[in-house]
């Protein structure tokens, strides 16, 4: 028998043996399952007392009973600092931005050239071909004006000789109403005479018809009454001739009122065509600027002097009204920082200390330039400061930057408190502080006020150079040592 057969055999037998255990334990678990159940739950209380005793933390160590802690205070009279964020506002970047739609035909400058005030920046079409309605539209404006500004004088003399004729027209009326006026004498003596002259007639007809015998008379009677006749006839006229003349001499009559309506409405319309004509010519040079205007928004130009900065667009490209074009850098312009803060911040902010400003790895001290009195963005306030020109290489337009904001005014007896919000606790019916008083821990009950950044107001409890323990790990009475005294940032 070789070794691998006997392992065999020792295997099978070893499996045997197993499989006899086995059937056995199964047997006996299903006739003792309380036993079982015993046996798992004292393994399992002995496995987790076990894991405590292993798990037992060390006792603290206490310090020793005379032993001072080491803590940190804040002194009340310094004006607490609140970080706020500011907005660079470089005066002296400039975005050029399109004011018009169009198509980017040319652009003439380049990046680092310097251009002077006026000059053409980029040339703007109305379609790819280079058209441009714009400049289409200004020559319209500029015919239109030439045309006015050429026959303005013109049109002005036949105005003035349109009122030299109604003036004359009205002379030349009152004139004939004069002369009518004194022939009316001559008419009525002419009149007079006619009138003698006719009975004179009318006596000699009355006398032939009496003193006519036989009849011998009638052919004179005849005579007589036809010159009668042709008397009465002129008579006749000359009487409606002398009524037409006292009608139309008379100045109280409609002709005379006629003719002095007819002049006052000539004169007035006149009047109305020359306004007429100076409102025309004025309207056109406006015209012609508006459209210069329109034709200039299609050629932006620098606004002042400066150096080219970028470029933000290029040819054939099109753009809308606040497509940003060019910027430009120029010298002399100011650079502001702007704050927005809440009210109570604007109204507290200290007027003696200087405000930090953080500019990347460095801080400067500034004094503000200005304090608004009135909300100017979304109920906040804004503080402005002027950033010196050595720094403006270190901030860009529109860059954020954090700067510390000294709240209170400092060194004054009439001071409202700010401590830290992390110096303050609080339970359900009041807060306290802990402060310093002859080297030890006094708790001391606060009345708490508005909130500025990660400092809170005090509006009762602290007066002036109390010291404010900022350290969490004193209770009352500890013995203290100090060793970081005075005024904390946010």
């Amino acid at each position: 028998m070789n070794i691998t057969t006997a392992s065999r055999k020792a295997w099978n037998k070893s499996k045997i043996i197993f499989s006899k255990y086995l059937r056995r334990s199964r047997i006996w678990l299903r006739r003792n399952p309380n036993r079982v159940m015993i046996a798992f739950f004292v393994v399992m209380a002995v496995l987790l007392i076990a894991g405590r005793w292993l798990n037992k933390p060390e006792p603290p160590t206490e310090p020793a009973q005379n032993e001072p802690r080491l803590v940190e205070t804040y002194s009340i009279g310094a004006a607490p600092r609140v970080t706020v964020q500011a907005r660079v506002e470089k005066g002296n970047v400039i975005t050029i931005s399109a004011q018009s739609p169009g198509i980017v035909q040319k652009i003439n400058v380049q990046e680092g050239q310097s251009v002077k005030r006026g000059q053409n920046l980029i040339s703007l079409s109305s379609n790819y071909q280079g058209g441009n309605a714009a400049t289409v539209q200004r020559q319209i404006a500029q015919v239109q004006q030439q045309h006015t500004a050429d026959t303005y004088d013109q049109q002005k003399s036949l105005l003035d000789q349109q009122r030299e004729v109604a003036l004359q027209t009205s002379d030349n009326a009152e004139e004939l109403r004069q002369i009518t006026d004194r022939s009316l004498g001559e008419t009525r003596d002419l009149i007079d005479l006619n009138e003698d002259i006719l009975s004179e007639i009318e006596d000699n007809l009355e006398d032939l018809e009496e003193n006519n015998p036989n009849n011998q008379n009638d052919p004179l009677i005849l005579q007589t009454k036809q010159l009668q006749s042709q008397y009465k006839a002129g008579l006749n006229q000359l009487r409606s001739g002398l009524r037409q003349a006292e009608y139309q001499a008379d100045d109280e009559e409609p002709p005379a009122e006629l003719a002095q309506l007819q002049k006052d409405l000539t004169l007035q319309q006149l009047d109305i065509q020359a306004k007429s004509l100076d409102m025309s010519r004025e309207m056109a040079n406006l015209q012609l600027r508006l459209a210069k205007v329109n034709e200039g928004s299609m050629y932006p130009g620098a606004p002042l002097g400066g150096q080219v900065e970028r470029i933000h667009v290029q040819i054939g490209q099109q753009v809308n009204p606040g497509t940003k074009l060019v910027t430009l850098q120029s010298s002399g312009q100011a650079t502001t920082v702007v704050a927005l803060v809440p009210r109570q911040i604007a109204l507290s902010l200290s007027k003696i200390e200087l405000t930090r400003l953080n500019l990347g790895d460095k801080s400067i001290e500034l004094a503000p330039t200005y304090v608004s009195h009135e909300a100017v963005e979304n109920g906040l306030y804004s503080i402005v400061f002027n950033l010196p020109e050595t720094e403006n290489v270190s901030v860009s337009d529109n860059q954020v930057v954090a700067i510390d904001l000294p709240v209170g005014l400092a060194d004054t007896s009439d001071i409202i408190p700010f401590i830290p919000l992390d110096a303050v606790y609080q339970n359900g019916r009041q807060a306290f502080v802990f402060t310093a008083q002859e080297e030890k821990a006094r708790v001391q009950p606060v009345k708490l006020g508005s909130v500025f950044g990660s400092f809170v107001q005090i509006s009762d409890g602290l007066k002036k150079e109390d010291q404010v323990i900022l350290d969490r790990n004193v209770i009352d009475g500890d013995p203290i040592t100090i060793v970081n005294q005075g005024l904390l940032t946010e």
